[in-house]
């Protein structure tokens, strides 16, 4: 059973992020993110998204750190991609290649673009995944 010093929880909404579907939640999200990379001796950091529909308008990546999980509500935690994406796959998360991260208990919905592709939702190190 991990104690205090092991597992540290950073809520998105202490870095602004909104989750009403509407604002662009993905400059919170970041924030909290590299909080969470930062947070020094914790062996593991999830960065929490409560329930909400949390918005990355088209054309944004977030960059997710080494060794952070984002975690959710379940179907209640959605990860919204904004409307008029460009004509080539949009990517919302991005990892270095060599490194790893956990996405757990969330909903990406997005739209297609004028091409018919669908969201990209994360990419590793060239290759991506839906």
């Amino acid at each position: 059973m991990p104690n205090e010093q092991t597992v540290r929880f950073v809520s998105a909404k202490l870095f602004g992020a909104i989750g009403d579907g509407v604002h662009n939640d993905a400059p919170a999200i970041q924030a909290a993110l590299t909080n969470a990379r930062n947070s020094g001796a914790y062996l593991e950091t999830s960065v929490m998204l409560e329930p909400g529909t949390f918005l990355i308008p088209a054309g944004v990546t977030i960059t997710v750190p080494d060794g952070v999980t984002l975690e959710g509500a379940g179907t209640d935690s959605k990860i919204q991609i904004g409307e008029n994406i460009p004509t080539a796959a949009h990517t919302a998360f991005s990892m270095a290649a060599g490194t790893s991260a956990i996405f757990k208990n969330l909903q990406f919905v997005g739209p297609a673009n004028a091409n018919g592709q669908t969201i990209r939702a994360i990419a590793h190190g060239g290759t991506s995944g839906t």
